[in-house]
């Protein structure tokens, strides 16, 4: 009926247009109706357009939908342009049409979302750009190393390491490679792996990077663990008999010059005796070092509990109370909200942090103007984390990477185990020791174990 009623709408347009023009054409050839022939002709221009309007307003409808998804307007509605079952149909399969798309693009912007979220959950950093250094994708553990909320080019990279950016474009496909630099007075190490790919004719480079600290550091830490019990056997075994020889020697020649023993001068059995003393005390000097050596390797359990920070501070204050005072070291403690226990073996954790004050008020010692110490307690992200700061000299760059080898040490007096110990003591925890150093500006290590 809707259709009928609008070809007979239609229709009779036509008609009234053809009989619009046959009485133009009737009363332009005769005299004194002039007026009237002009009549008919306005008439029957205004029952043209009146026609094209009648029929384009449904293309119109067309054309306003296929531009609204042109633009990614989904929020048009179409209404009949006329009330006939053409247009009506016309305006339901548009509006259909729009829905479809606006519902293709909320599930598309939601498998996009989706997505992202799955990739900030990475402990990895991921990054993608084309070869323009436009960034289309990072994830926060990226952002995070970078300390900023958007990534938009590589040349971001910069700001971490100069050469970074380059790097990144000249990575092939397949390509793996460990990068270390220094950032904000950090070492840190990234292993990158490239991958290329091509969407829509453009060409992109996806790169993972990943953390390598904390896996090097337990790698280290297990083959030092190695060497020394290696080098506590050999050195105990080759120690124990000299010292028991040299000893008995001492007795001998003690009991040969008191009985008068003929074939040695007086000076010479002194000679003898001092020699083979000092044999015996080097020998026991070599004993105590073994011994303390051995505790990189035989760390104890640890005994887990919950810990009050006050209680573990109010300790670490006493013990450095004498010292700080006469270096006049303008000492304080720092506990932030929420950080008011550490689950940690208590004897393990003072040590690691007793080792870490120690290092720092021998680097406040080096002529430092003002010499500060913070030692600061806070909880991150399921962390705990107890941090020491000082203003002293620092450590110089070139020594990052060594600071936490076993018996490394830039001190005259140094035995170069304490951070190793501290470190080892951290991981024990399941957690880590990281470090950041400006030389004469800051120097801050910080023990990170998970809270629990």
């Amino acid at each position: 009926m809707g259709f009928k009623s609008f070809r007979f709408r239609l229709v009779l347009r036509i008609i009234l247009i053809t009989i619009a023009i046959l009485g133009f054409l009737h009363f332009a050839g005769k005299p004194g109706y002039v007026f009237t022939s002009i009549e008919f002709g306005v008439f029957t221009l205004i029952l043209v357009v009146e026609l094209i309007l009648f029929v384009e307003k449904g293309y119109r409808q067309v054309i306003q939908m296929l531009s609204s998804v042109k633009e990614k307007d989904y929020n048009i509605s179409f209404s009949p342009a006329h009330k006939s079952y053409i247009f009506e149909n016309l305006s339901s399969v548009l509006n259909s049409l729009v829905s479809s798309h606006k519902q293709v693009r909320i599930e598309r912007e939601l498998h996009y979302q989706f997505l992202n979220h799955i990739v900030d959950q990475l402990s990895s950093g991921i990054v993608c750009f084309d070869l323009q250094g436009q960034v289309t994708l990072s994830n926060r553990a990226l952002r995070n190393t970078l300390g900023v909320k958007y990534i938009r080019n590589t040349s971001s990279f910069s700001a971490i390491s100069p050469t970074f950016p380059l790097i990144l474009h000249d990575l092939k496909a397949g390509e793996e490679r460990l990068f270390s630099f220094v950032h904000k007075g950090e070492l840190k190490r990234f292993f990158l792996s490239c991958s290329r790919i091509k969407l829509l004719d453009k060409d992109y480079i996806l790169v993972s990077m990943q953390n390598m600290n904390t896996p090097i550091q337990e790698a280290e830490n297990e083959s030092y663990k190695r060497l020394i019990r290696v080098l506590t056997h050999e050195i105990m075994n080759s120690v124990t008999p000299i010292l028991s020889l040299s000893q008995s020697m001492n007795d001998m020649f003690n009991y040969s010059r008191s009985s008068s023993t003929q074939g040695l001068s007086e000076q010479e059995l002194e000679h003898v005796v001092a020699g083979y003393e000092a044999i015996a005390l080097r020998s026991k000097s070599l004993m105590r070092f073994v011994t303390d050596f051995k505790s990189l390797s035989q760390l104890p359990k640890p005994n887990i509990a919950s810990i009050p920070i006050e209680l573990l501070f109010r300790n670490i204050r006493s013990l450095f109370a004498g010292t700080l005072s006469n270096k006049a070291i303008d000492f304080t403690l720092q506990v932030s909200p929420g950080a008011s226990h550490i689950t940690a073996d208590q004897e393990l954790i003072e040590q690691a942090l007793i080792n870490l004050i120690k290092n720092a008020i021998e680097a406040l010692a080096c002529g430092t103007q003002q010499p500060k110490l913070v030692v600061a307690a806070d909880q991150v992200q399921g962390y705990s984390i107890l941090s020491i700061t000082d203003n002293g000299c620092g450590i110089a760059p070139t020594a990052f990477d060594q600071i936490f080898v076993p018996f490394f040490t830039t001190k005259q007096n140094g035995s170069g185990i304490g951070l190793s110990l501290s470190r080892q003591i951290a991981q024990l925890h399941g957690g880590t020791i990281v470090f950041r150093s400006v030389p004469n500006v800051a120097t801050t290590f910080a023990i990170r174990i998970p809270h629990e």
